[in-house]
């Protein structure tokens, strides 16, 4: 089920589990997360996709923000809830990106320092390429940047920031 970032407010206010569900899956993917969706701006602006039955039964779940202006597509959030794991649907989830991307657009996802080592060969089996720079952001987060492309990427460390051509 997609939910666009414009319909976000109106979809947690339909029901509290939504805003439970999300948040769970936020703070699995990113370790500093606030206790505001709609506010903390790692998710205000993303769009998402989740299983249709979301609401009461929470399989999985995916944070976006399309920037078509830089081709570039962020994924903020990739969770797959602990009880549904390993039955493919974290692939499912970056198939899917690749869909919505397809040719007009990169996928870039920060990986947190302490997820590297379990998440890394995840992305890098979807396809995902690294400079294999661990870097600090400004609130003291370590993390390793990932990207995708259906067509070839280059990819430079330039301060704190890995700058895509291709």
């Amino acid at each position: 089920m997609y939910i666009s970032a414009e319909e976000l407010q109106e979809w947690l206010n339909e029901s509290k589990s939504v805003g439970k569900h999300l948040l769970q899956g936020y703070r699995g993917a990113i370790s500093n997360m606030t206790n505001d969706i709609v506010s903390d701006p790692r998710s205000a602006n993303n769009s998402h996709i989740v299983n249709s039955d979301f609401s009461l039964n929470p399989k999985y779940m995916m944070g976006f923000t399309p920037y078509p202006s830089q081709s570039k597509f962020i994924l903020s959030c990739l969770y797959v809830f602990p009880e549904h794991r390993g039955i493919g649907l974290g692939t499912h989830l970056i198939y899917t990106a690749q869909q919505l991307v397809k040719d007009k657009a990169f996928i870039q996802v920060a990986v947190e320092e302490k997820q590297i080592e379990f998440l890394g060969p995840f992305y890098k089996k979807q396809g995902f390429k690294t400079t294999g720079d661990r870097i600090k952001d400004p609130a003291g987060m370590v993390y390793q940047d990932y990207f995708w492309a259906s067509f070839p990427l280059k990819l430079e460390r330039v301060g704190r920031t890995i700058i895509v051509r291709w």
